[in-house]
């Protein structure tokens, strides 16, 4: 592949893509970046309500015992 090709487009970058994911190392649509140390199996949005829901649990309970404090 010529240097501008490679410069001004992400043909090798696809081709690199696709033959990895041929090769059964890269899901095809990720990029390497994306795939390294991606070994849990909890979503980025699961975590999230996780976390949220953890938060409003300690905030009914602070205001719980607030309110039975007075």
């Amino acid at each position: 592949m010529g240097a501008d090709q490679k410069e001004y487009t992400d043909c090798y970058d696809v081709i690199q893509c696709a033959l990895l994911a041929d090769l059964g190392r890269l899901h095809p649509g990720t990029s390497d970046s994306q795939n390294v140390g991606s070994s849990s199996f909890v979503t980025t949005p699961v975590i999230i309500l996780i976390g949220v829901a953890g938060f409003v649990a300690g905030a009914l309970a602070f205001l719980g015992a607030r309110r039975r404090g007075k």
